[in-house]
């Protein structure tokens, strides 16, 4: 493979990790919020200040108790004068207070799958067995959890449940499905602007920190999320909003070397 081809591979390799990152710690934190149960939403996602594709999540509590949720994003985006599709699902199952019990994520990047699952037994469920499946190699491996980590996708609805109030803050101990690992959620409650208020999230993984933001009226419900930098955003919106066809100029933002 010659230069110009390995710096490509490279590129959509960090493009790849780049979108989970982004999606599993910080979207699917924050478009929980206060939504009712059961719901059912949409989102437009905007690169760079073009529609790029569309989110669709949902959200259910079985009689037992147990919480389902299961996302869905697609996104078609331009990088080095290529288009390149990305399609990812999530799905996750927690118990009624939030301890995730199992979740599967599948990535489809251009052709290349990868997937993510992990599973509680109901005699330990402070271990996750995890298994990630990419090119046809298989990896499995084990994850102690915290006995009071949350599945993120419920982190900002948990904390909400304080009520919405300028100056609040808060910690959860989160497991980020999409990557199959633990992670700590700050949160800090600003504002607010009018009828609405900023939520800064601060997470904190591997060695890796990232900083999002949601903007959610007075009752908690999602209006905007974004990764600050990245010029990644979603926005809350009808079904035909969402899927209207995305713009040829959407681009995603020039990964870190």
């Amino acid at each position: 493979m010659n230069r110009a081809g390995m710096r490509l591979d490279r590129d959509h390799d960090r493009l790849r990790r780049l979108v989970v990152v982004y999606w599993g710690s910080v979207l699917l934190s924050l478009v929980r919020a206060q939504a009712a149960i059961p719901s059912d939403n949409w989102y437009r996602v905007l690169v760079q200040g073009s529609h790029a594709g569309f989110a669709h999540e949902t959200f259910s509590r079985e009689a037992a108790g147990r919480l389902d949720y299961s996302s869905e994003l697609r996104l078609s985006l331009q990088r080095l004068g290529q288009k390149a599709t990305v399609n990812m699902s999530t799905e996750v199952q927690a118990d009624a207070a939030g301890h995730p019990v199992r979740f599967l994520n599948r990535m489809d990047y251009e052709g290349q799958v990868q997937e993510v699952r992990g599973s509680t037994e109901r005699a330990n469920p402070t271990k996750m067995k995890i298994t990630r499946t990419a090119g046809g190699t298989v990896q499995k491996s084990e994850l102690a959890l915290d006995p009071g980590v949350v599945s993120s996708a419920l982190a900002v609805e948990i904390f909400l449940e304080g009520g919405v109030r300028a100056g609040r803050e808060g910690t959860s101990k989160v497991l980020i499905e999409e990557m199959g690992t633990a992670a700590q959620m700050n949160f800090k409650i600003l504002g607010p602007k009018g009828k609405e208020f900023e939520i800064a999230v601060d997470i904190t993984m591997d060695q890796m920190s990232l900083k999002g933001s949601q903007t959610v009226d007075a009752e908690g419900n999602v209006l905007r999320a974004e990764l600050p930098g990245t010029g990644f955003v979603l926005e809350r919106a009808t079904e035909e909003q969402a899927k209207a066809a995305p713009a040829a100029k959407a681009e995603p933002p020039k990964p870190e070397p």
